[in-house]
């Protein structure tokens, strides 16, 4: 070991000597020089001197006051030159000194018990040490720690409850630092091997009630290091909400303390603490009884903290568990609190949202007034997503409109992809309703953005998104879809790109535009799109292994474009594909009813006819599918289109393949009147009565 500094030289040699006294002095000339004194510190390390200030803790003979100081010492140099103690000198203290020094716990003293457990804190922040591995151990040290919540006998208090609950939150910021007791285990369907180490006896119900006391303590200091701890346990370790909950007095109690924590003028860290327990408590609970408690206040005091007084990461915060609230339980959150003032909150931070220039982790690129705007709008999304009135209130709540849709127009062209993301599917949640999207979404500039929108250059969610609310307005807005089939066929180019290109997802809303569009294109434009996209690729989607919806939008897109000679053509490849799907799909019938359909369509066209008549496979589906309850109109529809212009062999071919014997067969059965009707008219005409 190299030689100390002169500057130890006296203090070392009083250290030697067998005298408390001098110990005591020349302790605390040592902790005073390397305070605040990087170079001092290292000259410590790296001399002799720290053996025997180890040796001296040690000692029976050591007063109060010189392993206060001691603990004092090491924790500077735990803090700031662990690395650079000799190996000696740290098995030294990884061998006795820390084990030493959570034995002295039992001393009733403010100042040392301080003093431990700033060591403590020190310790567990060297990432090298296999701490985890002593308090495995010491699971006693635990207990000792939990006794300090509740002795009340401390001089100064303000400083050691504050710093039990630091170094309470350092020790368990780690999941592996938690044992489950077996209730709790079975309750959250833990398996063996993932039970760990400290026991949870440290959690007893007088425990985490004695913790939320702290909460709502008078002094600041107590409060944010309560909640501090507890905002750890709920994000790390889930048995602690369970237990929570387990708590009768504390059901209410726990969620009031932390809404009683959030009010306007608390201290910014209490109420960002709160917020997160209150967030990972109603992550966890399934209590349908436990939300009837909490969520009548609850969801008004959210409502309050998403007002612009409230500091950025509050409303953040608040907006995202009002968010988790309405998606899991929006019918008892709607009778709990008007949906009008919910609606009230939200839609003003749409249309009031400014930049806030604040720096944080949360805000890498974007302000903290994007991510507020994002969570308004996935809260109304959330709102409007089922319910029909619902929707209409919100969109009734605010008199002025058109003021409204100057501000989501704003939202739905940002520069941050979150927000226009979230703002497409509010609006996706709003183009559900006929009736808004004639009062919404009509004379305004939406479908020009969503046909921005699904270019190749922006994020994919965006794009599906884009499509899926154009989905919508195509299939109600009659004027938008002469507007998107305009001479030039620019929105039937992009449309027909993503449908070749790009993924299910995407290929699936492509096709449904085009279905819709197809259903009122003129001739010109259905033969462009057969030109470029060629009736192949359709028919290699109805064959091949693709989803179901895929294959019946593309079932309906070529019913809606039949006429069309170039269809025509692929008739026998379609009868084949049919034919293969009835004898080897029987039991899926997914399909069966656009089959059907397509195959009426044929029925109709004369040339058609004469093939369906010779092919008994063809019949024979068609008469099976009389049978099917959800295909038997469709299989009426296809026999009647057949009818038309029959020759006597052909009626013959509907007899040998039973279909003549199947409809008579279904008069006598209770079925609905209107297949009876059908089926008597097409008897008629066939003069078969």
């Amino acid at each position: 070991m190299t030689n100390m500094c002169p500057k130890y030289i006296c203090n070392f040699e009083n250290l030697k000597e067998g005298n408390p006294e001098k110990w005591l002095h020349s302790l605390w000339q040592v902790q005073n020089a390397i305070m605040c004194n990087e170079y001092n510190v290292r000259n410590l390390v790296n001399s002799d001197m720290i053996v025997r200030i180890i040796e001296i803790f040690n000692f029976p003979e050591a007063s109060i006051k010189i392993k206060t100081c001691i603990c004092y010492i090491f924790t500077v140099v735990y803090k700031t030159n662990y690395n650079s103690l000799s190996d000696n000198v740290k098995n030294l203290l990884s061998e006795n000194f820390i084990s030493t020094v959570s034995s002295y716990w039992l001393i009733q003293d403010d100042k040392l018990t301080l003093s431990i457990l700033y060591l403590i804190n020190a310790i567990t922040g060297i990432t090298q040490l296999d701490w985890k591995k002593y308090f495995q151990e010491n699971k006693e040290i635990l207990s000792r720690l939990k006794k300090f919540l509740y002795i009340r006998n401390f001089k100064n208090e303000c400083f050691v409850i504050p710093k039990v609950f630091d170094t309470l939150s350092t020790i368990l910021h780690d999941v592996e630092m938690v044992e489950y007791d077996t209730e709790t285990a079975i309750a959250l369907k833990i398996s063996e091997s993932n039970i760990y180490f400290i026991s949870t006896d440290i959690w007893e119900d007088y425990i985490l009630l004695k913790i939320f006391e702290y909460t709502f303590s008078e002094k600041i200091n107590y409060q944010i290091a309560a909640l501090n701890l507890l905002s750890i346990l709920v994000q790390e370790h889930s048995h602690v909400v369970y237990m929570m909950m387990k708590i009768t007095v504390a059901k209410r109690f726990c969620t009031e303390i932390l809404i009683y924590n959030t009010r306007e003028h608390v201290n910014k860290d209490v109420q960002v603490r709160s917020c997160i327990i209150l967030a990972h408590f109603y992550m966890a609970i399934s209590n349908r009884q436990l939300y009837n408690l909490t969520i009548c206040y609850t969801i008004p005091a959210l409502c309050r903290m998403c007002n612009i007084k409230y500091d950025a990461v509050v409303r953040i915060l608040a907006g995202s568990i009002l968010h988790l609230l309405l998606k899991n339980n929006q019918e008892l959150c709607i009778h709990t609190y008007q949906i009008e003032n919910i609606a009230q909150t939200l839609i003003q931070i749409i249309s009031t949202s400014t930049p806030i220039d604040e720096s944080d982790n949360l805000t890498n690129v974007y302000g903290y007034s994007d991510l507020i705007v994002q969570n308004a709008f996935n809260i109304l999304s959330s709102l409007t997503d089922t319910e029909e009135s619902i929707r209409t209130s919100i969109i009734a709540f605010k008199n002025d409109l058109p003021i409204l849709n100057k501000h989501i127009i704003k939202h739905l062209k940002s520069n941050n992809w979150g927000i226009r993301i979230a703002c497409t599917y509010f609006l996706i949640s709003l183009s559900r309703s006929p009736i808004l999207l004639r009062k919404f979404f009509i004379d305004n500039e939406y479908a020009t953005i969503f046909m921005e929108n699904i270019k190749e250059k922006y994020p994919y969610n965006l794009r599906k998104l884009s499509l899926c609310c154009l989905c919508n307005l195509v299939l109600h807005l009659s004027y938008l879809r002469h507007k998107f089939l305009d001479p030039n066929l620019q929105f039937i180019q992009s449309i027909t790109a993503i449908l070749v290109r790009e993924d299910d997802n995407l290929k699936f809303h492509a096709l449904w535009i085009l279905m819709n569009l197809m259903h009122t294109a003129t001739e010109q434009v259905k033969i462009y799109f057969v030109n470029t996209v060629g009736l192949k690729y359709f028919m290699d989607i109805i064959m091949g292994d693709y989803n179901t919806m895929i294959q019946e939008k593309t079932i309906a897109l070529l019913i809606n474009g039949w006429k069309l000679q170039e269809f025509q053509n692929y008739f026998n490849q379609f009868i084949n594909i049919a034919v293969s799907h009835f004898k080897f799909q029987e039991d899926d019938d997914s399909l069966h009813v656009p089959m059907m359909l397509f195959l009426s369509t044929f029925c109709n066209i004369s040339p058609c006819r004469k093939t369906i008549f010779q092919s008994c496979d063809i019949l024979e589906a068609i008469e099976t599918n009389l049978r099917n309850e959800k295909c038997m109109n469709i299989s009426i529809a296809c026999i009647r289109n057949l009818a038309r212009d029959c020759t006597r062999c052909d009626i013959q071919a509907l007899k040998n393949n039973n279909i003549i014997s199947t409809m008579k067969g279904i008069l006598n059965e209770d079925v609905n009147g209107n297949s009876k009707n059908m089926i008597m008219d097409v008897i008629y005409s066939l003069n078969l009565n």
